[in-house]
């Protein structure tokens, strides 16, 4: 019913912009409609793109949390036919966007307010893409180290994927697991060591539990800072499970773990099933769960580490074939 008609709508910015010569990019969730005909089937949230024309309002700066009125233009989501392409549609029903459009560039626009506290874990992290921005760094470095630090990829050049591709290193730039892991181990350590330097907190409360807090906390401030994306919430799950228990000084199965992490995300998004990296993730957990079991504690560090790259590589080979 709105296809191709133009719908004056107002909402929140709430999504970090992308940026290029010819257009902006967001998600944007629709606060009010302003076609009585359309207030019930027009979608919650959509993907804008703002075109650059000489129209002086492209060029204002759009930040998240922005309340603005536009007019636009919008479409069902559609995909390429090529067997093996990126799964466009797919991906964004993943994100709750279940149409994309542009903003008509000769209409009004206006920006109505600027709310500081709407999405704060979101502008967070624009606060950083703005001083990363800002600071000298080797334009050849600062698209890594963005998406290192809050998971924006946005300005990773087609070269900088294929060297990461020929590598077998485009892991490292999303933001998953071992990023969670290593944030939520350090802090760890470095808060069990200085916990248990103070005896006044060591006899109210015992060191390892005050570290899986603290723990806890720095791993859900860096996934806030990724953006909550699908991966970072697996992690996220799975390591609550896991340093609850050490809260509560209880003992939980790893098969509990898993099994109560899939349960979790998939109540929290049903749509996760359509990800390569919901299979893939949790194939590798349960791979490496099922070595770990298998294996004798006997065996050399080594080989026991070497068994386990050969046991994932060969189990995910079949889903890597397939995707």
């Amino acid at each position: 019913a709105f296809i191709g008609k133009d719908i004056t709508v107002t909402g929140y910015v709430s999504s970090l912009p992308d940026h290029t010569d010819r257009k902006q990019r967001f998600e944007f969730d629709i606060d009010a409609i302003h076609e009585p005909d359309l207030v019930d089937i027009a979608p919650a949230r959509v993907r804008l793109s703002w075109y650059q024309t000489r129209d002086k309002h492209t060029h204002e700066n759009i930040q998240v949390g922005d309340k603005w009125k536009f007019t636009i233009r919008l479409k069902p989501p559609r995909n390429f036919a090529n067997p093996g392409g990126f799964n466009y549609s797919g991906w964004l029903l993943q994100k709750k966007i279940l149409s994309t459009g542009y903003i008509r560039s000769r209409s009004e626009v206006k920006l109505i307010e600027s709310d500081p506290l709407a999405y704060p874990a979101q502008r967070v992290r624009q606060y950083i893409r703005s001083e990363l921005n800002a600071a000298k760094i080797d334009p050849d470095v600062e698209p890594f180290l963005r998406a290192l630090v809050i998971g924006d990829r946005s300005d990773m050049k087609t070269d900088d994927w294929v060297v990461l591709k020929n590598t077998g290193t485009v892991h490292l730039m999303a933001i998953s697991g071992l990023h969670i892991g290593l944030i939520a181990a350090l802090m760890f350590f470095i808060a069990r060591v200085t916990w248990s330097a103070i005896p006044f907190l060591t006899l109210r409360f015992a060191a390892p539990r005050a570290a899986a807090i603290v723990a806890w906390v720095s791993a859900l401030m860096y996934a806030a800072l990724a953006g909550f994306s699908l991966p970072t919430q697996r992690a996220l799950i799975m390591l609550s499970i896991i340093l609850l228990s050490l809260v509560l000084k209880k003992t939980v199965k790893p098969s509990i773990v898993f099994s109560t992490a899939v349960l979790l995300v998939l109540l929290l998004d049903s749509f996760a099933v359509l990800s390569v990296s919901f299979w893939l993730s949790f194939g590798a957990v349960a791979l490496i769960y099922f070595v770990i079991h298998i294996q004798s504690t006997g065996q050399y560090k080594i080989k026991r580490w070497l068994v386990l790259q050969l046991i994932i590589s060969l189990g995910l080979l079949p889903l890597t074939i397939q995707f």
